[in-house]
């Protein structure tokens, strides 16, 4: 009976933590409120601490706080990784990879991404799987693996239709109309199709964040399709739906290629030299090459010249911080998660195996004596 109870005591049972958990998919701040106030010298048994720590690091996902610290998600980790409770298991390397990607360490969060995938396969949590395949598609779509990127979008996009998650379904055919808006003048069509019926969904949920990124993909789109009217209309609404319209400097760009697009080369100037104030290398880039262009078709020819060259400079050093960032190690972390993967499925048949095997030993010895 002993071994038995062993073997099966791996629930935590503590009302405090359980509360909190009940309040954190509709209130995850009163949750993250609750947790906080707990003292964790009441905690009885390892797995109240495991709760613990896996509630805490979800409440503090939940509420946008920037975590920088992965020794809370670890140990939940290990302890549900040594019980081999499935659900459990799959929220805790989930939340560990949501870490990671705080700590903008790619490809271990890619790593716990796709051990969290394979893991809430076995369990029904539809919803999970699909932000866990949003944040794999996303680390992929931003390491330019687009191939893989989308075909995980679609994934998402079934579950998304399925749940009917709006919000999910609308992120999916975005960075799918992204994705193909990056391909070339031969999926343009596509990328159009993918982005106006993001559009619409998102429309009726009025999800100001989604709305914006399409509106800004699109307006790209209709840049280089050479709609500068339509390029013009979505650059507008892209910036007018960013909570921060003074440090929009992506949105700046936008509007000043739209404008530039159209011909109004004075509203064009005004926009891009506000986005030169970002600090991103490809943004500053292309604010260059764009004024350049301006200076040239306006007949200052050096003023043309010296934009050029400071675009130039701005691309050597896009090109130089890229090549600190190293898309083996996404490919080593595929290999990683693969390992791991079989390493808890046969660490999970040997705890089933002992936890039978011994109390069947010991009574036959019993028995025999």
């Amino acid at each position: 009976a002993f071994l038995l109870l062993s073997c099966t005591a791996r629930q935590s049972n503590n009302k405090q933590l359980i509360w909190a958990d009940s309040l954190m998919r509709s209130l995850p701040d009163s949750a993250l409120s609750v947790l906080q106030n707990i003292s964790t010298q009441e905690f009885a048994s390892p797995a109240d601490s495991a709760y613990y720590a896996l509630l805490l690091t979800q409440a503090r996902d939940k509420n946008y706080v920037v975590q920088v610290d992965d020794s809370l998600i670890r140990y939940a980790v290990a302890h549900y990784d040594k019980v081999g409770d499935a659900k459990m298991r799959a929220s805790a390397h989930y939340y560990w990879g949501c870490v990671y990607r705080d700590m903008n360490r790619q490809a271990e969060a890619l790593r716990e991404y796709l051990i969290a995938a394979s893991l809430t396969k076995e369990t029904v949590e539809k919803r999970q799987l699909g932000l866990i395949y949003n944040n794999i598609g996303y680390i992929y779509y931003i390491q330019n693996f687009k191939e893989k990127a989308d075909s995980v979008y679609q994934l998402m996009e079934d579950i998304a239709q399925e749940l009917k998650d709006t919000t999910l379904w609308a992120e999916a055919l975005s960075r799918q109309g992204s994705i193909a808006f990056m391909k070339g003048n031969d999926y343009f069509g596509t990328a159009e199709q993918k982005l106006l019926d993001a559009f619409t969904v998102v429309d009726r949920i009025e999800n100001k964040a989604i709305k914006a990124d399409v509106s800004a993909t699109l307006s790209r789109l209709y840049s280089k399709m050479d709609q500068g009217k339509k390029a013009l209309f979505y650059a507008k609404l892209n910036l007018s739906l960013r909570k921060d319209t003074t440090r929009a400097y992506q949105a700046f760009l936008i509007l000043g290629d739209a404008y530039y697009r159209v011909g109004l080369y004075d509203s064009a100037t005004f926009y891009l030299n506000k986005s030169l104030v970002s600090k991103d290398y490809g943004r500053r880039s292309d604010a260059y090459m764009r004024l350049a262009d301006i200076a040239m078709i306006q007949g200052n020819a050096v003023l043309s010249m010296k934009l050029e060259r400071y675009s130039s400079a701005y691309k050597d050093s896009l090109y130089q911080s890229r090549g600190n960032v190293v898309t083996d190690k996404i490919v080593e972390a595929e290999t990683d998660a693969q390992i791991t993967l079989h390493q808890l499925y046969y660490k999970g048949r040997l705890n089933i195996y002992l936890c039978v095997f011994i109390p069947i030993t010991i009574i036959v010895i019993m028995i025999v004596f």
